[in-house]
């Protein structure tokens, strides 16, 4: 078998790469000089060789045009931060207020499907909240139903927000 490695002529594109790889994978042995520590991971002298790219990482990069980057700004993060300035929110200090506009900023796709997720949860909680209080005898009518129920409501989702979620299942079902 003929182990050589080939120059790729075309520009990065995934599928040349790969069958570059799989060739040297099919003709090199495990404990190649062109393979990392004895792995099937190529070196990354290697692949500088294979992608032409010896040399800065930054030797074909060309930056943005400041228009463009400017127009994302203007037409999409200032009105979302506008927008996001509006809503009511907690008073839990500058440093987490500048973190949050930042998340929402930064990945506000994200940000909007967890706070969704957040609250179906909490919605969801306070339902088995009402029905377990109901099963234990504390019914609309009872006094500091609303109350107890928003407390083990409360204590439900903490337990979700840590991680242990099956604690509560398990308590719910009892």
């Amino acid at each position: 078998m003929n182990c050589t490695l080939v120059r790729n002529q075309t520009k990065f594109e995934f599928g040349a790469l790969y069958n570059v790889y799989t060739n040297l994978n099919e003709t090199c042995a495990a404990g190649s000089e062109i393979f990392f520590n004895k792995t099937r991971m190529l070196t990354n002298a290697v692949c500088e060789h294979i992608t032409g790219g010896v040399g800065s990482i930054w030797k074909d990069w060309t930056p943005y045009p400041i228009s463009d980057v400017w127009n994302r700004i203007v037409v999409w993060k200032l009105p979302l931060l506008q927008l996001l300035s509006q809503f009511p929110r907690p008073p839990l200090g500058p440093s987490v207020e500048t973190g949050v506009m930042l998340h929402l900023l930064g990945d506000p796709i994200d940000s909007v499907s967890c706070i969704l997720l957040t609250l179906a949860m909490c919605q969801r909680r306070a339902k088995d909240a009402r029905d377990l209080c109901r099963r234990a005898g504390r019914g609309k009518g009872q006094v500091f139903y609303d109350q107890r129920s928003k407390g083990l409501a409360i204590i439900m989702v903490s337990y979700d927000e840590c991680g242990a979620s099956e604690k509560i299942d398990g308590f719910c079902k009892t």
